[in-house]
């Protein structure tokens, strides 16, 4: 392999042939130069109005598939339908499969301020709302009313229980428990297993 000369290491460009001074005059060339496939492939992708079809652009790292792939989006974008906004929301009833709501487009920004005032008004009031004499008031009554209506089945269970010679122990404590009764006496776990 002979070594290159000097004179092969640099091309003079004639500067006359151009009509601008600095390249920063220059309209940026908006198509992709020499990919007349790759855009008419982008442009095949970008027209299928179905589910399912996704566009794949492969090629090396570095060679402007991105770019190319934006652009042409952006630009196809200017004349389409501003698409709907597409909002994923809790599903209480599901809670791994969130509801989608469609939104007129713009208005998913909106919802999404709207909601975090939401969660900011909320933090300030319930607090206050569950530490109210009227909470705590209601609170109480319902607690009544649950101890009254427990205490009413225990009594309940107890004289069901007694018709059938078995006791039943320690319902205050939650955890209920039966024993025999034999000649009016209610056996121990002992008796019981002798």
């Amino acid at each position: 392999m002979e070594p290159l000369d000097a004179s092969q290491l640099y091309q003079a460009c004639d500067t006359s042939l151009f009509d601008f001074e600095t390249t920063e005059t220059i309209e940026p060339i908006e198509k992709s130069v020499g990919q007349e496939r790759a855009v008419e492939a982008i442009d095949f992708a970008a027209t299928i109005r179905q589910d399912g079809y996704n566009l794949y652009a492969m090629g090396p790292s570095g060679t402007g598939k991105h770019t190319a792939v934006m652009a042409y989006l952006h630009e196809k974008a200017k004349t389409a339908p501003t698409p709907s906004d597409w909002c994923y929301v809790n599903n209480f009833k599901e809670p791994r499969k969130p509801a989608a709501l469609e939104l007129p487009p713009g208005r998913g920004m909106a919802l999404r301020a709207d909601m975090e005032e939401l969660v900011d008004v909320l933090r300030a009031t319930l607090p206050a709302v569950f530490e109210s004499d009227e909470y705590r008031s209601a609170r109480e009554l319902i607690s009544q009313e649950y101890t009254k209506r427990q205490n009413e089945i225990f009594a309940h269970l107890s004289e069901e229980a007694k018709a059938d010679n078995i006791a039943m122990r320690n319902p205050a404590s939650g955890r209920i428990t039966f024993a025999p009764i034999i000649d009016g006496k209610v056996l121990s776990g002992e008796e019981f297993q002798a």
